[in-house]
């Protein structure tokens, strides 16, 4: 089995790969299948490797404890920046209403620039090999 960051381990004993490869089967863990001289574990045995395995593959504990600390730090850091966002708002809203009040006569005596108007062209038609040409 391989881990997101390269990692390889038995997906039985959770043994590091690199041993298998370098002692071979005897590189598993005893209670492991792949082992040669294998013991058998007891059932809560089995069934705590197996919770420790789907932990591994389907997030399990740590992986809730890692989701409960990311949600608590979003929730402080919007409880913190609410205040912010709004002043920023507001200091928006009266740079705004200052411009369009206060610089109206100075642009009342300039001529309004006229805005470049864009001619739409489909993609076939925009030069090169046009049908006319062909």
């Amino acid at each position: 089995m391989m881990c997101q960051c390269g990692t390889e381990w038995c997906y039985v004993c959770s043994c590091s790969w690199e041993n298998v490869l370098r002692f071979g089967d005897v590189g598993h863990a005893t209670f492991c299948i792949y082992h040669p001289n294998k013991v058998n574990l007891t059932k809560a045995q089995k069934e705590k490797a197996r919770a420790r395995i789907m932990g591994l593959v389907h997030g399990g504990e740590v992986s809730a404890e890692l989701s409960r600390a990311r949600d608590e730090f979003r929730k402080r850091r919007r409880e913190e920046m609410r205040p912010k966002l709004a002043e920023a708002a507001e200091t928006r809203r009266k740079k705004a209403m200052e411009e369009q009040g206060g610089g109206g006569t100075r642009k009342s005596n300039m001529p309004a620039a006229k805005k470049r108007k864009v001619k739409l062209v489909a993609p076939w038609e925009e030069g090169g090999w046009t049908k006319k040409t062909l």
